[in-house]
């Protein structure tokens, strides 16, 4: 699971996040006022319905209970039309010997790549004139 601070929840869904002092984790549309005892109070129909797993939220080191996470009035979003990359780096490896194979993904992993999915494999039927009766596949990434 990926944590999400209190504040990159409250700036994504563009709402108010606070903890109550049970460690519970709620959302709410407009701004709550604290009773300073244990909770957050606001209007009924303010509160966004449920609340947040507490293991889902990475909350800061100095965070205190009494804190609200406003979300940020920024009005730069960011542009989700140009291409997303995951990884800067994409290899192809290739070899004929599994074990082998297995020798190199340990070396680029070793050299901090991944390895992409799991191997595949290619029959190469002999009858058709090909040595080898398989080749082996595997995608590596790394970066960013």
């Amino acid at each position: 699971m990926i944590k999400r601070t209190p504040q990159e929840i409250a700036d994504f869904f563009g709402c108010y996040v606070a903890q109550d002092k049970i460690e519970d984790w709620y959302l709410y549309r407009k701004k709550p006022s604290c009773d300073g005892e244990k909770r957050w109070k606001c209007m009924k129909d303010d509160r966004i319905q449920g609340f947040l797993e507490p293991s889902a939220v990475n909350a800061p080191g100095d965070h205190e209970w009494t804190h609200l996470y406003e979300p940020s009035n920024s009005s730069e979003k960011p542009d989700h039309l140009g291409e997303v990359f995951i990884h800067q780096e994409y290899c192809l490896l290739t070899n004929i010997d599994q074990i082998e194979l297995v020798s190199q993904i340990n070396k680029m992993m070793a050299e901090g790549w991944l390895p992409q999915g799991g191997i595949a494999v290619e029959h190469l039927p002999k009858s058709e004139g090909y040595v080898r009766d398989s080749c082996f596949y595997q995608a590596m990434v790394r970066g960013v």
